[in-house]
């Protein structure tokens, strides 16, 4: 089944506040409600592209795929892409043990995969 993760992309933004992050940038409250509650059945393009665009994300970083229960599928099946990812740690936690004076090459490679 697909279904729609979008507080997976908020919460590896590091928004805090994903429901006002929502409402703050375009969402009407029902629509937030449901995105941050990952209660959504259908989502109309132009929020999925309104999405895409605040999140810094594609379509595919926003869905997510699990079988059903008596689904036979291949393990290099196309959906398997989409299968739960794992959230990777919050950078914070990730830096707080690193020595001050070795951020600034963390804060390079970071430029560096911007680019």
């Amino acid at each position: 089944m697909l279904y729609l993760n979008v507080k997976r992309i908020l919460d590896l933004r590091g928004i805090s506040r994903p429901f006002a992050y929502l409402l703050n940038n375009g969402f009407i409250r029902s629509t937030a409600h449901r995105f941050v509650r990952g209660d959504v059945r259908q989502i109309r393009f132009d929020h999925l592209e309104q999405l895409c665009l605040l999140l810094n994300c594609s379509p595919n970083d926003l869905l997510g795929w699990r079988a059903d229960k008596n689904m036979k599928i291949t393990e290099n099946h196309p959906l398997q892409a989409l299968s739960t990812p794992k959230n990777p740690p919050q950078l914070s936690e990730l830096v707080k043990d690193i020595p001050v004076d070795k951020l600034d090459k963390i804060a390079e490679l970071l430029d560096q995969l911007k680019n």
